[in-house]
């Protein structure tokens, strides 16, 4: 049908109402061979619907390898985006289709190119855990102190989700944390301690972060996975002279800290906290669950890493912070 209309003159860059064209549709659906015949007609190939998507940019999303070889061969707009802003390589970097990236890379794209979030192709490749990406965009120089609208850096996401290679990678460029924080702080922002992961952890002190880095609620590491219960991550702090002695903030401090915060409320704060104290209060969980996120409020503000072990006398270990010797 499609060679038919061909012979027959058709506008082959004739769109649809929401402006997708041939093209566009056979790049989404994965029919190389009518990209082929199309393009043998000089299709448009930077002919975009009305979200701003192009071919190129739905092929490297859909990880159709082949369309998007022979897209490229017709020097499309590398760097046309998507209206939220995402690129092609963005998009292949998110989905894992690393074929695909490798292909972007060779036209030279612009690998700091962000989308509305302020999420990098680095950024969403650490999201998801694609390693092999990680190292093909590195091997471009990109920005890996590049943050997102939510302070979230590239080393702090991979520490987060407990990608520990990623973490190594990065960490061999030397990378800095946002907001110019020390290396721990970022980390303690994400609860890097409550990953589960004491290698991420290993790795974090060979590079001698300030273990005893607050966030802006003056969590800790040692804070954090005492709360959690993380027996080996907590023995691994102490070793490293982490304080036993630094508290959560004042409930006065937390508030004041948060009233002009550009990302976060007070309330969200509250139900953070209230979730961690469910979480983390095994033994008396329904107790808990049962109160209100103001509850959780009063009762976190002020506390320490020794007030975390209440239940871990229940479990192994409650003896770990004791012996430490916290005054």
């Amino acid at each position: 049908m499609v060679q038919w209309m061909l012979r027959n003159d058709v506008v082959v860059d004739q769109c649809t109402d929401d402006g997708e064209c041939g093209i566009f549709q056979a790049s989404e659906t994965g029919r190389t061979d009518i990209v082929k015949l199309l393009l043998d007609k000089n299709a448009n190939v930077n002919l975009y619907n009305t979200n701003n998507i192009s071919p190129l940019l739905m092929a490297s999303q859909n990880g159709h390898t082949d369309i998007v070889k022979l897209l490229l061969e017709r020097n499309p707009d590398i760097n046309l985006c998507h209206i939220n802003g995402s690129s092609p390589l963005l998009q292949a970097s998110h989905y894992g289709h690393t074929d695909i990236v490798n292909l972007l890379l060779e036209r030279n794209p612009d690998v700091n190119l962000c989308n509305k979030d302020g999420c990098s192709p680095m950024l969403q490749a650490i999201q998801n855990g694609h390693t092999d990406i990680v190292k093909l965009l590195l091997e471009r120089n990109p920005d890996v102190n590049l943050c997102d609208n939510y302070e979230n850096s590239p080393l702090i996401q991979a520490s987060y989700n407990g990608h520990t290679d990623i973490v190594i990678l990065l960490l061999e460029r030397n990378p800095d944390p946002c907001d110019n924080t020390s290396v721990s702080t970022s980390y303690v922002y994400n609860n890097i301690s409550i990953s589960n992961s004491p290698s991420l952890v290993q790795s974090l002190m060979k590079h001698k972060p300030d273990i005893n880095a607050q966030t802006y609620d003056g969590g800790s590491a040692l804070y954090f996975s005492a709360l959690n219960g993380n027996i080996e991550i907590t023995q691994l702090l102490l070793k490293n002279y982490a304080d036993c002695n630094i508290c959560i903030n004042s409930i006065q401090y937390i508030t004041d800290a948060l009233t002009n915060h550009p990302s976060i409320t007070l309330d969200e704060e509250k139900q953070v906290l209230f979730d961690s104290l469910v979480k983390s209060t095994s033994c008396v969980t329904y107790y808990v669950s049962n109160k209100s996120v103001d509850y959780a409020f009063d009762v976190v503000t002020g506390t320490s890493p020794l007030h975390n072990t209440h239940c871990l006398f229940y479990g192994k270990g409650g003896y770990s912070l004791l012996s430490s010797g916290p005054q």
